[in-house]
């Protein structure tokens, strides 16, 4: 990247790009923002938001940019700029396109260099403007690390664990990221603490035995195979703990998510 990572861009100034540039202005970082609507843009002025007259300026000024634009059509264009510019840009694309257009995208921007993180947001503007927003990042490895300041700044306190020894990553699994964090708590924090988890089977249980553990409400979703996911075959079956028993839920229609302690009881 040919900028410090202080030097952020953003495009598209609405309600949520909006909401992402004054937080990342008040943490202090030197923003330069593009917007087509001169309202918007007249307003992140007004925010502390430097004011780029192109694009290729504003990748030139910025090693990271931030994309919020509301159409595939709008990513693209914006796409094929950036990699234009030929800066080797790091983007965090923050729209809920399609899955194609994601990977469109990627494919342009990694054709001159640059990379893509897709971080859609789940949450309105409102929501990101009081920090209750959630952003789910994906795509290389270094890029998401990178990324993790910014996410923190947005209001999305974010932490990522791995063994593979990749830099700003905490060492370890994310159980035992988690242990120390949960930890770290006084009595009183604990009881805001909820855990929500998702992935393979192994890590549902490891996680499960940590909520646990210290006494926090825990969900997992369930992965198990389907053969016709409407509930008629009970190919996906699991045993769940109930007040009257176990019994046998089906994780296509009854689930997939389901209490950890009911999937994995404390004696399991």
């Amino acid at each position: 990247m040919n900028k410090s990572s202080q030097s952020v861009g953003v495009i598209g100034l609405g309600t949520m790009g909006g909401a992402i540039a004054r937080h990342l202005v008040a943490a202090g970082h030197d923003l330069h923002g593009l917007d087509i609507d001169t309202v918007a843009m007249r307003r992140a002025q007004q925010d502390g938001v430097a004011a780029s007259h192109s694009i290729a300026a504003l990748c030139d000024a910025a090693a990271t940019i931030i994309l919020s634009l509301d159409s595939a059509a709008a990513a693209h264009a914006v796409a094929v700029a950036i990699a234009e510019a030929g800066k080797g840009n790091l983007v965090i694309d923050t729209s809920t396109l399609a899955l194609e257009d994601k990977h469109a995208l990627a494919a342009i921007l990694a054709a001159a260099g640059s990379v893509l993180l897709d971080c859609p947001i789940s949450g309105t503007g409102a929501q990101m403007a009081a920090r209750d927003a959630v952003a789910y990042a994906s795509g290389p490895a270094e890029g998401v690390a990178a990324a993790m300041p910014l996410l923190e700044e947005w209001g999305v306190p974010s932490r990522l664990a791995t063994l593979a020894g990749y830099a700003g990553c905490y060492a370890g699994y994310v159980t035992d990221l988690a242990s120390e964090w949960l930890g770290s708590l006084a009595p009183d924090q604990l009881q805001e603490v909820e855990i929500f988890s998702c992935g393979p089977t192994p890590m549902l249980k490891a996680v499960a035995k940590v909520a646990q553990r210290f006494g926090v409400p825990c969900q997992v979703s369930l992965e198990e195979y389907m053969a016709c996911a409407v509930g008629g075959c009970a190919g996906c079956a699991v045993r769940v703990e109930t007040p009257n028993g176990p019994a046998m839920k089906r994780v296509c229609v009854d689930g997939p998510v389901f209490e950890a302690s009911s999937v994995f009881p404390p004696a399991a």
